[in-house]
């Protein structure tokens, strides 16, 4: 139950790293996003980044909106994006999972307003991070609230790989037309 309802508070797999493959690499940094990097659990998440072989992650934090996330790097170079899911003990997560007004997006295409204000507020400081990596490939993923943020980012950056878990609807037949 603790894993279930609190997935950062475990520690990740002794033998997690670069070295597994790209879907259980995007489980376990889904399942890190989790970790509360912006209550002072940042070590944390470094260490166990570090210790598999990542980057120090780069944090992204929106508390209007309580979004989180964070990036690392690989050693050949593929960036990889991880966004922390609906938290039980949130109460502005369960709010923005029930925000279904559908949103505009392009190309006849509507998505979920709560999901979309959720990514929105830190796919500017995502943008900036990618310039500044030079990275050689983009892998973007999620686990819940966090999935559907991965996907709308995965919808504006066509060259990322997507790898979700528990992912919600996201949008209409036209947005998912889009993939």
């Amino acid at each position: 139950r603790r894993a279930l309802y609190f997935p950062g508070r475990d520690a990740p797999s002794e033998d997690y790293g670069v070295n597994w493959e790209r879907d259980q690499i995007c489980a376990e940094l889904s399942r890190l996003a989790y970790v509360p990097f912006e209550k002072g659990q940042l070590p944390k998440l470094t260490k166990a980044l570090v210790k598999a072989r990542f980057s120090e992650p780069r944090c992204f934090n929106d508390d209007r909106e309580d979004a989180q996330g964070f990036a690392t790097l690989a050693p050949d170079g593929t960036a990889y994006v991880a966004f922390r899911g609906t938290q039980i003990n949130r109460p502005k997560d369960i709010m923005r999972d029930l925000d279904a007004t559908p949103t505009p997006w392009r190309d006849g295409a509507w998505v979920h307003s709560g999901f979309w204000k959720t990514y929105a507020s830190l796919r500017e400081e995502i943008r900036k991070w990618l310039e500044e990596t030079g990275h050689q490939q983009l892998v973007v993923t999620g686990h819940s609230l966090g999935a559907a943020m991965a996907t709308l980012m995965a919808a504006e950056y066509p060259m990322a790989d997507l790898a979700t878990f528990g992912s919600p609807r996201v949008g209409n037949a036209a947005f998912a037309k889009l993939f």
